[in-house]
Order: C-alpha cells, then sequence, then structure tokens
C-alpha cells in the first residue's frame, strides 16, 4: 500500500504578498483591503515597506467578524 504523507504547510506558503495578493485571497478589490487596513479590519503588517499577512490569521479574523450589521 502506498503511504500518502500529507505536506505541512510553511510560513512562505500562508504569507500574502502585497494587496494586490491580499485582494485576491479576499475576493475584493485592492482598495477596500487599504480601507479594511486603515479601519484595522484585517490582520496585516508591513515586511520591507510591502503590506503583507497571513493567511491563516485572515481566514480566521473574518469568521470572527460579524456580517450585515449582526452582534
Amino acid at each position: 500500500m502506498a503511504r500518502t504523507t500529507t505536506k505541512e504547510p510553511t510560513l512562505g506558503d500562508d504569507l500574502l504578498f502585497g494587496a494586490r495578493a491580499i485582494a485576491r485571497e479576499l475576493g475584493v478589490t485592492e482598495r477596500i483591503v487599504y480601507y479594511l487596513t486603515e479601519k484595522k479590519a484585517i490582520p496585516v503588517f508591513y515586511t520591507g515597506g510591502k503590506l503583507t499577512a497571513r493567511r491563516s490569521q485572515l481566514d480566521g479574523a473574518l469568521r470572527a467578524r460579524p456580517t450585515n450589521g449582526e452582534g
């Protein structure tokens, strides 16, 4: 029987570099990413002057936020 191994995600797999990559991941425009960043609605940081986010943190932050005025 062949053994399958699951590759653990690396930090490089988890990082999104730039507003365009973050926007693509969230399904929004780059402008929305900057707006959400300004409002501290998404967890981002800067790496060498470039907006950066972790996929795992974005997923968790967006699930935790109420939508449509709920909460």
